[in-house]
């Protein structure tokens, strides 16, 4: 007997292919195409590695209170 047809009997391989094939859609999609526009995201990168160093004292301003933070903490 296939083991592969013997996985995808159970509800729970079945499950396992669906996510491995999204996942394989999504890693495709994100290799075959590229961002038009980033809008602020090496601005962001720029500002949070700049206040690790001790440089940028405007970490906290008030139009991006939640989101340099959010990203020094990921």
């Amino acid at each position: 007997m296939n083991p592969f047809r013997q996985l995808l009997g159970s509800s729970a391989g079945l499950q396992i292919y669906i996510y491995l094939l999204a996942a394989l859609v999504y890693i495709a999609s994100v290799y075959f195409t590229t961002p038009y526009f980033w809008a602020d995201a090496a601005d962001y990168v720029d500002s949070v590695t700049d206040y690790q160093r001790g440089k940028y004292y405007t970490f906290w301003e008030f139009g991006h209170l939640l989101w340099r933070p959010l990203m020094w903490l990921v």
